[in-house]
């Protein structure tokens, strides 16, 4: 999808420039442009093009690269193993071998 129209820039090429194993892989919308040889001219694209490397930063962090900088924050936030409950378990669920309770009928009302 074209994200920039003055530059026809797509949302592709904006994540080709985060591709690079380098350091200097772009951070800020500024950043990718300027790994693609062109500047923003109105700036109506930028707040799309933050989300687009913003979402690819986590899916990389998400992925585990080594040597992110996110990483250790990323592990601060994720739960510990033995706080972890089972989507599946708690009261609010029917154990598995019984049905779950039927609701009690509502009365019809009759249209005029």
């Amino acid at each position: 999808m074209i994200v920039c129209s003055c530059n026809v820039l797509t949302d592709k090429q904006i994540l080709e420039t985060l591709q690079s194993e380098a350091p200097g892989a772009p951070r800020s919308p500024a950043q990718a442009y300027r790994c693609l040889g062109c500047s923003p001219e109105c700036g109506r694209c930028l707040v799309t093009v933050r989300r687009l490397l913003q979402a690819a930063r986590v899916d990389a962090c998400d992925i585990g690269c080594p040597g992110c900088p996110g990483a250790v924050e990323h592990a601060a936030h994720a739960p510990a193993a033995d706080n972890v409950v089972p989507f599946d378990s708690g009261p609010h669920v029917a154990p598995r071998n019984e049905e779950p309770a039927e609701a009690p009928a509502l009365p019809l009302i009759a249209a005029e």
